[in-house]
Protein backbone atom coordinates (compact mmCIF):
# COMPACT_ATOMS: atom_id res chain seq x y z
CA UNK A 1 0.00 0.00 0.00
CA UNK A 2 1.47 3.29 -1.32
CA UNK A 3 2.36 5.36 1.91
CA UNK A 4 0.08 8.37 2.28
CA UNK A 5 2.99 11.04 3.58
CA UNK A 6 5.06 12.94 1.56
CA UNK A 7 9.44 12.60 2.36
CA UNK A 8 10.76 15.71 1.82
CA UNK A 9 13.15 15.81 -1.00
CA UNK A 10 16.24 18.37 -0.89
CA UNK A 11 18.27 17.66 -4.11
CA UNK A 12 22.21 19.06 -3.63
CA UNK A 13 23.85 19.40 -6.64
CA UNK A 14 27.70 18.53 -6.28
CA UNK A 15 30.62 17.84 -8.90
CA UNK A 16 33.53 16.69 -9.27
CA UNK A 17 36.18 19.02 -7.75
CA UNK A 18 38.66 18.39 -10.04
CA UNK A 19 36.51 17.80 -13.08
CA UNK A 20 34.18 21.08 -12.91
CA UNK A 21 35.09 23.09 -10.15
CA UNK A 22 31.14 24.41 -9.90
CA UNK A 23 30.05 25.30 -6.45
CA UNK A 24 27.00 23.86 -5.57
CA UNK A 25 23.72 24.50 -5.20
CA UNK A 26 20.79 23.25 -3.12
CA UNK A 27 16.93 23.70 -4.55
CA UNK A 28 13.96 22.49 -3.09
CA UNK A 29 11.99 19.99 -5.51
CA UNK A 30 8.46 19.19 -5.49
CA UNK A 31 8.06 15.85 -3.10
CA UNK A 32 7.22 13.85 -4.36
CA UNK A 33 7.55 14.74 -8.10
CA UNK A 34 4.60 13.56 -9.95
CA UNK A 35 4.89 13.71 -13.24
CA UNK A 36 4.09 13.10 -16.74
CA UNK A 37 6.20 13.32 -20.17
CA UNK A 38 5.00 14.09 -23.74
CA UNK A 39 2.18 13.45 -25.61
CA UNK A 40 0.64 17.14 -24.86
CA UNK A 41 -2.62 17.91 -26.61
CA UNK A 42 -2.24 19.50 -30.02
CA UNK A 43 -4.03 21.61 -32.09
CA UNK A 44 -6.11 19.80 -35.32
CA UNK A 45 -4.57 22.12 -37.82
CA UNK A 46 -1.71 21.54 -39.79
CA UNK A 47 1.17 22.53 -37.92
CA UNK A 48 -0.66 20.61 -34.90
CA UNK A 49 1.15 22.89 -32.32
CA UNK A 50 0.52 22.16 -28.46
CA UNK A 51 -2.70 23.38 -26.65
CA UNK A 52 -1.22 24.89 -23.96
CA UNK A 53 -4.39 25.59 -22.16
CA UNK A 54 -5.94 21.76 -22.74
CA UNK A 55 -2.47 20.06 -22.04
CA UNK A 56 -2.31 22.11 -18.22
CA UNK A 57 -5.87 21.39 -17.63
CA UNK A 58 -5.23 17.70 -18.22
CA UNK A 59 -2.18 17.39 -15.95
CA UNK A 60 -3.92 19.29 -13.57
CA UNK A 61 -7.06 17.23 -13.38
CA UNK A 62 -4.22 14.16 -12.82
CA UNK A 63 -2.85 15.84 -10.05
CA UNK A 64 0.92 16.54 -12.28
CA UNK A 65 3.51 18.38 -10.06
CA UNK A 66 6.12 17.59 -12.81
CA UNK A 67 6.08 18.23 -16.07
CA UNK A 68 8.96 16.87 -18.98
CA UNK A 69 8.58 19.20 -22.35
CA UNK A 70 9.95 17.44 -25.21
CA UNK A 71 11.60 18.55 -28.16
CA UNK A 72 12.05 16.35 -30.41
CA UNK A 73 10.99 15.21 -33.78
CA UNK A 74 12.35 18.08 -36.40
CA UNK A 75 10.53 21.21 -37.33
CA UNK A 76 8.29 19.94 -34.66
CA UNK A 77 10.60 20.41 -32.17
CA UNK A 78 11.71 23.57 -32.94
CA UNK A 79 7.70 24.85 -32.79
CA UNK A 80 7.10 23.39 -29.34
CA UNK A 81 10.28 25.11 -28.31
CA UNK A 82 9.14 28.50 -29.92
CA UNK A 83 5.40 27.29 -27.47
CA UNK A 84 7.91 26.64 -24.49
CA UNK A 85 7.32 30.45 -23.25
CA UNK A 86 3.97 30.21 -23.14
CA UNK A 87 3.38 26.72 -21.39
CA UNK A 88 6.14 27.70 -18.48
CA UNK A 89 3.71 31.17 -17.34
CA UNK A 90 0.50 28.52 -18.06
CA UNK A 91 1.80 25.75 -15.83
CA UNK A 92 3.80 27.61 -13.14
CA UNK A 93 0.40 29.26 -12.72
CA UNK A 94 -0.65 25.43 -11.88
CA UNK A 95 1.62 24.79 -9.75
CA UNK A 96 3.62 22.22 -12.12
CA UNK A 97 7.47 21.99 -12.73
CA UNK A 98 8.60 21.91 -16.28
CA UNK A 99 11.86 19.76 -17.14
CA UNK A 100 12.86 20.31 -20.63
CA UNK A 101 13.46 16.99 -22.64
CA UNK A 102 15.69 16.57 -25.48
CA UNK A 103 15.67 13.91 -27.83
CA UNK A 104 19.60 12.62 -28.88
CA UNK A 105 20.59 12.48 -32.72
CA UNK A 106 18.96 9.21 -32.53
CA UNK A 107 15.58 10.20 -32.59
CA UNK A 108 15.95 14.42 -33.75
CA UNK A 109 15.22 14.32 -37.22
CA UNK A 110 11.43 14.23 -38.67
CA UNK A 111 10.33 11.56 -41.21
CA UNK A 112 11.41 14.34 -43.86
CA UNK A 113 14.81 14.51 -42.36
CA UNK A 114 15.07 17.95 -40.41
CA UNK A 115 16.88 18.05 -37.19
CA UNK A 116 15.50 20.25 -34.15
CA UNK A 117 15.56 23.85 -34.64
CA UNK A 118 17.09 26.55 -33.58
CA UNK A 119 19.58 24.54 -32.21
CA UNK A 120 19.91 21.40 -33.92
CA UNK A 121 22.29 18.95 -32.58
CA UNK A 122 24.26 21.64 -30.45
CA UNK A 123 23.44 20.47 -27.11
CA UNK A 124 26.06 22.98 -25.36
CA UNK A 125 23.71 25.87 -27.25
CA UNK A 126 20.56 23.90 -25.94
CA UNK A 127 21.72 23.35 -22.09
CA UNK A 128 22.38 27.64 -21.92
CA UNK A 129 19.29 28.39 -23.57
CA UNK A 130 17.80 26.08 -21.25
CA UNK A 131 19.47 27.43 -18.64
CA UNK A 132 18.85 30.99 -19.50
CA UNK A 133 15.23 30.34 -19.84
CA UNK A 134 15.12 28.70 -16.51
CA UNK A 135 16.47 32.43 -15.17
CA UNK A 136 13.03 33.91 -16.61
CA UNK A 137 10.94 30.99 -15.64
CA UNK A 138 12.48 29.46 -11.93
CA UNK A 139 9.73 26.36 -12.66
CA UNK A 140 11.63 25.41 -15.56
CA UNK A 141 14.24 23.54 -12.84
CA UNK A 142 15.37 20.83 -15.12
CA UNK A 143 16.53 19.60 -18.37
CA UNK A 144 16.74 15.72 -19.42
CA UNK A 145 18.50 13.71 -22.31
CA UNK A 146 16.60 10.64 -23.52
CA UNK A 147 18.67 7.98 -24.68
CA UNK A 148 21.32 8.63 -23.44
CA UNK A 149 23.79 6.31 -23.03
CA UNK A 150 22.71 4.62 -26.51
CA UNK A 151 24.35 7.88 -27.84
CA UNK A 152 27.58 8.12 -25.99
CA UNK A 153 29.66 9.31 -29.20
CA UNK A 154 28.37 11.86 -29.53
CA UNK A 155 27.78 12.72 -25.32
CA UNK A 156 31.32 11.57 -24.46
CA UNK A 157 32.60 12.55 -20.83
CA UNK A 158 34.13 15.92 -22.38
CA UNK A 159 30.79 16.52 -24.46
CA UNK A 160 28.77 16.33 -21.22
CA UNK A 161 31.32 18.56 -18.94
CA UNK A 162 30.74 21.22 -21.71
CA UNK A 163 27.12 21.06 -21.68
CA UNK A 164 26.40 20.84 -17.91
CA UNK A 165 29.49 23.20 -17.90
CA UNK A 166 27.41 25.99 -19.92
CA UNK A 167 24.16 25.46 -18.17
CA UNK A 168 25.63 26.10 -14.51
CA UNK A 169 27.64 28.80 -15.84
CA UNK A 170 24.51 30.64 -16.04
CA UNK A 171 22.05 28.74 -13.71
CA UNK A 172 23.72 26.30 -11.18
CA UNK A 173 20.49 25.55 -10.08
CA UNK A 174 19.00 24.06 -12.91
CA UNK A 175 19.42 20.20 -12.81
CA UNK A 176 20.79 17.51 -15.82
CA UNK A 177 18.98 14.48 -15.43
CA UNK A 178 19.77 11.83 -18.53
CA UNK A 179 17.53 8.42 -18.85
CA UNK A 180 19.58 5.75 -18.25
CA UNK A 181 18.01 2.21 -18.05
CA UNK A 182 19.09 -0.23 -15.76
CA UNK A 183 21.81 -2.07 -17.85
CA UNK A 184 23.48 1.38 -18.18
CA UNK A 185 23.11 1.77 -13.90
CA UNK A 186 23.63 -1.28 -12.55
CA UNK A 187 26.22 -4.66 -13.28
CA UNK A 188 29.33 -4.81 -15.29
CA UNK A 189 28.35 -2.59 -18.34
CA UNK A 190 27.25 0.10 -16.38
CA UNK A 191 28.27 3.53 -17.62
CA UNK A 192 27.60 6.08 -14.28
CA UNK A 193 30.66 6.12 -12.86
CA UNK A 194 32.32 7.98 -15.67
CA UNK A 195 29.23 10.66 -16.12
CA UNK A 196 28.27 10.99 -12.22
CA UNK A 197 30.55 13.90 -11.65
CA UNK A 198 28.17 15.62 -14.15
CA UNK A 199 24.79 14.97 -13.49
CA UNK A 200 22.00 15.75 -10.85
CA UNK A 201 19.69 12.92 -11.22
CA UNK A 202 18.51 9.64 -13.19
CA UNK A 203 15.27 9.29 -15.00
CA UNK A 204 15.09 5.27 -14.54
CA UNK A 205 13.01 3.64 -17.48
CA UNK A 206 11.22 1.17 -15.63
CA UNK A 207 11.48 -2.14 -18.30
CA UNK A 208 11.80 -5.42 -15.82
CA UNK A 209 15.35 -5.55 -17.50
CA UNK A 210 17.00 -7.84 -14.98
CA UNK A 211 14.46 -10.36 -16.38
CA UNK A 212 14.33 -9.56 -19.82
CA UNK A 213 12.65 -6.33 -21.40
CA UNK A 214 8.67 -6.48 -20.62
CA UNK A 215 7.18 -3.34 -19.51
CA UNK A 216 3.69 -5.47 -18.62
CA UNK A 217 5.65 -7.27 -15.36
CA UNK A 218 5.79 -4.61 -12.29
CA UNK A 219 6.86 -7.55 -10.26
CA UNK A 220 10.70 -6.14 -10.50
CA UNK A 221 10.23 -2.22 -10.14
CA UNK A 222 10.97 -2.24 -6.39
CA UNK A 223 13.96 -4.80 -6.49
CA UNK A 224 15.67 -2.69 -9.72
CA UNK A 225 14.34 0.77 -8.27
CA UNK A 226 16.64 -0.01 -4.88
CA UNK A 227 19.33 -1.11 -6.67
CA UNK A 228 19.66 2.10 -9.39
CA UNK A 229 19.27 3.78 -5.93
CA UNK A 230 22.54 2.01 -4.41
CA UNK A 231 24.06 2.83 -7.54
CA UNK A 232 23.93 6.40 -7.34
CA UNK A 233 23.57 7.67 -3.70
CA UNK A 234 25.56 8.20 -0.86
CA UNK A 235 25.38 6.49 2.04
CA UNK A 236 25.33 9.43 4.75
CA UNK A 237 25.45 12.54 3.21
CA UNK A 238 24.94 15.14 0.47
CA UNK A 239 27.82 13.83 -1.40
CA UNK A 240 30.91 11.42 -1.21
CA UNK A 241 33.93 10.75 -2.61
CA UNK A 242 34.42 8.97 -6.36
CA UNK A 243 37.70 6.92 -8.16
CA UNK A 244 36.88 5.79 -11.17
CA UNK A 245 39.08 4.25 -13.93
CA UNK A 246 38.07 3.67 -17.28
CA UNK A 247 37.20 0.43 -19.56
CA UNK A 248 39.65 -0.22 -22.11
CA UNK A 249 42.35 1.39 -20.05
CA UNK A 250 45.49 -1.14 -18.63
CA UNK A 251 47.14 0.15 -15.31
CA UNK A 252 50.24 -1.36 -13.47
CA UNK A 253 50.79 -3.32 -10.38
CA UNK A 254 51.20 -0.77 -7.78
CA UNK A 255 49.15 1.97 -9.65
CA UNK A 256 45.93 3.86 -7.00
CA UNK A 257 44.53 6.68 -6.63
CA UNK A 258 43.41 8.51 -3.23
CA UNK A 259 42.30 11.08 -1.01
CA UNK A 260 44.30 11.61 2.06
CA UNK A 261 43.70 14.02 5.13
CA UNK A 262 45.00 15.07 8.21
CA UNK A 263 43.73 14.19 11.43
CA UNK A 264 43.72 15.14 14.90
CA UNK A 265 44.72 13.07 17.28
CA UNK A 266 44.59 12.97 21.42
CA UNK A 267 47.27 11.05 22.21
CA UNK A 268 45.91 9.64 25.42
CA UNK A 269 42.46 8.70 24.37
CA UNK A 270 40.99 5.48 26.30
CA UNK A 271 40.18 4.27 22.70
CA UNK A 272 40.15 4.75 19.36
CA UNK A 273 38.19 3.62 16.29
CA UNK A 274 37.54 4.19 12.68
CA UNK A 275 33.84 3.88 11.16
CA UNK A 276 33.36 4.71 7.08
CA UNK A 277 31.21 3.41 4.09
CA UNK A 278 32.60 1.85 1.12
CA UNK A 279 30.75 0.30 -2.18
CA UNK A 280 32.23 -0.56 -5.93
CA UNK A 281 30.19 -0.78 -8.68
CA UNK A 282 32.02 -4.44 -10.07
CA UNK A 283 30.18 -7.37 -9.71
CA UNK A 284 32.18 -9.85 -11.04
CA UNK A 285 34.06 -12.58 -9.70
CA UNK A 286 37.69 -11.76 -11.18
CA UNK A 287 39.66 -11.09 -7.45
CA UNK A 288 42.70 -10.12 -6.66
CA UNK A 289 43.68 -7.34 -9.03
CA UNK A 290 41.52 -4.27 -7.50
CA UNK A 291 40.97 -3.21 -3.89
CA UNK A 292 39.27 -0.41 -1.68
CA UNK A 293 41.88 0.60 1.31
CA UNK A 294 42.47 2.88 4.30
CA UNK A 295 45.38 3.25 5.37
CA UNK A 296 46.72 5.36 8.40
CA UNK A 297 50.24 6.61 8.29
CA UNK A 298 50.88 4.48 5.19
CA UNK A 299 49.87 1.32 7.20
CA UNK A 300 46.97 -0.40 5.87
CA UNK A 301 44.09 -0.90 7.96
CA UNK A 302 41.50 -1.76 5.60
CA UNK A 303 41.57 -3.57 2.26
CA UNK A 304 39.00 -5.44 0.56
CA UNK A 305 38.74 -7.13 -2.67
CA UNK A 306 36.36 -5.55 -5.23
CA UNK A 307 34.96 -8.96 -6.13
CA UNK A 308 31.56 -9.40 -6.60
CA UNK A 309 28.51 -8.10 -4.73
CA UNK A 310 28.57 -4.25 -4.82
CA UNK A 311 27.13 -3.76 -2.05
CA UNK A 312 27.38 -1.03 0.26
CA UNK A 313 29.28 -1.44 3.12
CA UNK A 314 29.79 -0.01 6.72
CA UNK A 315 33.15 -0.59 8.15
CA UNK A 316 34.76 -0.41 11.61
CA UNK A 317 38.08 -0.31 12.04
CA UNK A 318 38.51 -1.93 16.08
CA UNK A 319 41.04 -0.18 19.19
CA UNK A 320 43.57 -3.16 18.40
CA UNK A 321 44.25 -2.10 15.25
CA UNK A 322 44.17 1.30 15.68
CA UNK A 323 45.98 2.23 18.93
CA UNK A 324 49.74 1.03 17.68
CA UNK A 325 49.42 3.62 15.27
CA UNK A 326 47.48 6.63 17.00
CA UNK A 327 48.21 6.50 20.45
CA UNK A 328 51.13 9.22 21.76
CA UNK A 329 50.19 11.00 18.36
CA UNK A 330 48.69 14.40 18.13
CA UNK A 331 48.15 14.19 14.37
CA UNK A 332 48.30 10.86 11.54
CA UNK A 333 47.52 10.99 8.24
CA UNK A 334 44.62 9.33 6.96
CA UNK A 335 43.97 8.21 3.40
CA UNK A 336 41.68 6.18 1.29
CA UNK A 337 42.25 4.54 -1.94
CA UNK A 338 41.63 2.34 -4.90
CA UNK A 339 44.56 0.46 -5.42
CA UNK A 340 45.88 -2.43 -7.80
CA UNK A 341 47.82 -5.33 -6.34
CA UNK A 342 47.78 -6.42 -10.03
CA UNK A 343 47.79 -5.14 -13.56
CA UNK A 344 44.55 -4.70 -15.50
CA UNK A 345 43.91 -4.62 -19.30
CA UNK A 346 40.29 -3.97 -18.78
CA UNK A 347 38.54 -3.12 -15.41
CA UNK A 348 36.69 -0.11 -15.37
CA UNK A 349 35.40 0.40 -11.68
CA UNK A 350 33.59 3.60 -9.87
CA UNK A 351 34.45 3.07 -5.49
CA UNK A 352 32.98 5.64 -3.66
CA UNK A 353 33.39 6.28 0.07
CA UNK A 354 31.35 8.11 2.70
CA UNK A 355 30.52 8.83 6.33
CA UNK A 356 34.33 8.79 7.36
CA UNK A 357 34.69 9.16 11.44
CA UNK A 358 36.99 8.50 14.30
CA UNK A 359 37.28 8.21 17.75
CA UNK A 360 40.29 9.37 19.86
CA UNK A 361 40.51 11.35 16.50
CA UNK A 362 38.77 14.39 14.25
CA UNK A 363 38.42 13.61 10.98
CA UNK A 364 37.47 17.04 9.29
CA UNK A 365 34.75 16.65 6.23
CA UNK A 366 34.40 13.14 6.77
CA UNK A 367 31.48 13.53 5.13
CA UNK A 368 32.92 15.16 1.86
CA UNK A 369 29.99 17.87 2.18
CA UNK A 370 32.27 20.83 2.18
CA UNK A 371 34.41 19.83 -0.44
CA UNK A 372 37.75 20.56 1.11
CA UNK A 373 40.22 19.26 3.35
CA UNK A 374 41.31 16.46 1.39
CA UNK A 375 44.12 16.30 -1.08
CA UNK A 376 43.85 14.24 -3.97
CA UNK A 377 46.58 11.73 -6.10
CA UNK A 378 46.92 9.44 -8.77
CA UNK A 379 49.27 7.48 -10.48
CA UNK A 380 47.92 7.86 -14.20
CA UNK A 381 45.57 10.58 -15.46
CA UNK A 382 43.22 7.75 -16.37
CA UNK A 383 42.21 7.90 -13.03
CA UNK A 384 39.25 10.15 -12.29
CA UNK A 385 38.51 11.39 -8.93
CA UNK A 386 36.22 13.92 -7.04
CA UNK A 387 32.95 14.28 -4.80
CA UNK A 388 30.40 13.12 -6.25
CA UNK A 389 26.28 14.26 -5.49
CA UNK A 390 23.62 12.27 -3.76
CA UNK A 391 21.28 10.94 -6.27
CA UNK A 392 17.63 9.42 -5.92
CA UNK A 393 16.07 8.12 -9.47
CA UNK A 394 13.18 9.32 -10.87
CA UNK A 395 11.48 6.13 -12.12
CA UNK A 396 9.84 6.85 -15.01
CA UNK A 397 6.84 3.92 -15.96
CA UNK A 398 5.41 3.12 -19.58
CA UNK A 399 1.62 3.79 -20.08
CA UNK A 400 2.17 3.71 -23.74
CA UNK A 401 3.29 0.79 -25.81
CA UNK A 402 6.07 0.18 -27.44
CA UNK A 403 6.75 -0.99 -30.99
CA UNK A 404 8.61 -3.79 -29.47
CA UNK A 405 6.10 -4.83 -27.11
CA UNK A 406 3.33 -7.26 -27.52
CA UNK A 407 1.06 -5.94 -25.53
CA UNK A 408 0.23 -2.33 -23.89
CA UNK A 409 0.61 -1.58 -20.05
CA UNK A 410 -2.35 -2.03 -18.45
CA UNK A 411 -3.74 0.22 -16.11
CA UNK A 412 -2.89 -1.95 -13.30
CA UNK A 413 0.51 -2.24 -14.18
CA UNK A 414 0.88 1.58 -14.59
CA UNK A 415 -1.17 1.72 -10.92
CA UNK A 416 1.47 -0.94 -10.02
CA UNK A 417 4.58 0.52 -11.02
CA UNK A 418 3.39 4.47 -9.93
CA UNK A 419 2.83 2.98 -6.09
CA UNK A 420 6.21 1.29 -5.70
CA UNK A 421 7.86 5.06 -7.24
CA UNK A 422 5.95 6.93 -4.09
CA UNK A 423 6.17 4.31 -1.81
CA UNK A 424 9.96 4.40 -2.49
CA UNK A 425 9.38 8.02 -2.53
CA UNK A 426 8.34 8.03 0.74
CA UNK A 427 11.21 6.24 1.99
CA UNK A 428 14.02 8.25 0.48
CA UNK A 429 14.89 6.05 -2.42
CA UNK A 430 13.30 7.59 -5.12
CA UNK A 431 12.17 11.38 -5.84
CA UNK A 432 9.12 10.51 -7.12
CA UNK A 433 7.20 9.06 -10.38
CA UNK A 434 7.29 10.32 -14.28
CA UNK A 435 4.74 8.52 -16.47
CA UNK A 436 5.59 8.19 -19.91
CA UNK A 437 3.31 9.30 -22.29
CA UNK A 438 -0.10 9.37 -20.26
CA UNK A 439 -2.78 9.38 -22.27
CA UNK A 440 -4.39 13.31 -21.83
CA UNK A 441 -6.65 12.91 -24.53
CA UNK A 442 -8.92 9.95 -22.86
CA UNK A 443 -9.31 8.37 -26.08
CA UNK A 444 -8.92 4.58 -26.32
CA UNK A 445 -6.57 3.20 -29.05
CA UNK A 446 -6.22 -0.05 -30.72
CA UNK A 447 -3.61 -1.52 -31.82
CA UNK A 448 -3.06 -3.36 -35.22
CA UNK A 449 -4.79 -6.36 -33.94
CA UNK A 450 -7.85 -4.43 -33.13
CA UNK A 451 -6.98 -4.89 -29.30
CA UNK A 452 -8.45 -2.19 -27.27
CA UNK A 453 -6.11 -0.26 -25.11
CA UNK A 454 -7.80 1.84 -22.24
CA UNK A 455 -6.03 5.00 -21.77
CA UNK A 456 -8.97 6.90 -20.31
CA UNK A 457 -8.72 4.22 -17.70
CA UNK A 458 -4.73 4.73 -17.43
CA UNK A 459 -5.34 7.99 -16.59
CA UNK A 460 -8.26 7.84 -14.02
CA UNK A 461 -5.64 5.46 -12.36
CA UNK A 462 -3.05 7.90 -12.39
CA UNK A 463 -4.73 10.84 -11.26
CA UNK A 464 -6.40 8.57 -8.36
CA UNK A 465 -2.77 7.83 -7.26
CA UNK A 466 -1.19 11.31 -7.78
CA UNK A 467 -4.54 13.06 -5.98
CA UNK A 468 -3.75 10.59 -3.20
CA UNK A 469 -0.14 11.13 -2.50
Amino acid sequence: MRKLFIHAITVVMALGAMVLGVPSVATAAQSPVKGDYATPIRYTDANKDIDVAATIAKLSGAHVNTYAYLICYGLRGGRDWNTLPAFLTAASAAGIDVWVYLCPPSESKDTAGNEMPPYYLDYVQWATKIAELSVTYPNLTGWAIDDFAGNAATYTRAYTESMVTAARAVNPAVKFRPVLYYPNLVGYSNMLGAYRYYIDGVIFPYRNESNGIDMTNSANADPETRAVYDAISCAGSARCAQFYFPPNTASTAGWKTSYSTTVSVNPTAASYGLTFDVWDDFTGATAGYRYARVAIDNTVVFSRDIAGTPASTAVTISDSVLRPLLAGKSSATLRIEMYDAKAVANFHTAMTFDSIAGTGFTVTSGDFDSGTGWTAARSSTAYLYGFVPNMKPTLMTYASKLAREPDAPTPAYVGAVVDTALDLAALGITDGSLIYCLNKTGADTYDTTGVRTSYAATYNTVASIYGAA
